[in-house]
């Protein structure tokens, strides 16, 4: 029971665009007060019922928040002036949260930005970018771009692009949900520096994937 009414909370909270928590906060403070006139009368069927109400209304108000944190995220503020039309790239300093992997116009990378440097100015929010390095460089140095390490690269950001014709899902939101404030571009692989190696689960992880995507590319195929 209590599982059921957190999947129904989080998943109203998720696709309802409320502004905010205030109703979802009325509505567990109410389940709560009729929980507890249940529990005194007693009425074990209405108790239940009630507990029930408390769940789905506080995870309807984690859900809202959470969608709101995903929709301005500290990076995204932080950015706000430097990724308009005709900006410079900026620098960010972060670790790889995948391992990095061959797209279709140079190597894919996501980044979980710890601080950035833009403008002579060093702001350490954090917030998720999915970049593209172009040109051929950085299939050469995509084995050294693992999950974990830490890496600093100058980059071309803007906001993921997104439709206003009804009925089609906000993209943007959607990356923002995964955890991706940004998208860009990097000129060059060489641009790309390797700052510090992840911990040691996390390289012998990489080791291991790296070994089972090799092994699936001799044996299998590309």
């Amino acid at each position: 029971m209590p599982a059921a009414s957190i999947l129904l909370g989080a998943s109203l909270g998720a696709l309802l665009e409320v502004p905010s928590v205030v109703p979802a906060l009325a509505l567990m403070v109410l389940a709560l007060a009729a929980a507890a006139a249940a529990f005194a009368a007693p009425r074990p069927r209405a108790f239940l019922a009630a507990i029930a109400a408390v769940f789905f209304a506080a995870s309807w108000a984690l859900s809202i928040r959470a969608t709101a944190d995903a929709r301005q995220p500290p990076l995204r503020t932080a950015l706000a002036q430097a990724t308009g039309p005709g900006s410079a790239p900026v620098t960010l300093v972060g670790r790889l949260t995948e391992d990095a992997s061959a797209a279709e116009r140079g190597v894919a990378l996501r980044l979980h930005v710890e601080r950035s440097e833009w403008g002579g100015e060093t702001a350490s929010a954090s917030g998720g970018v999915r970049l593209t390095v172009a040109g051929t460089l950085g299939l050469d140095a995509i084995g050294q771009w693992r999950a974990g390490r830490t890496v600093r690269v100058p980059a071309l950001l803007r906001e993921p692009g997104r439709y206003l014709d009804p009925g089609v899902p906000d993209a943007r939101l959607g990356l923002a949900r995964k955890g991706i404030a940004f998208v860009g571009t990097v000129k060059s692989g060489t641009l790309v520096e390797v700052l510090a190696r992840g911990t040691w689960p996390a390289e012998a992880g990489a080791a291991l994937r790296a070994h089972a995507r090799d092994a699936v590319r001799r044996h299998v195929g590309g």
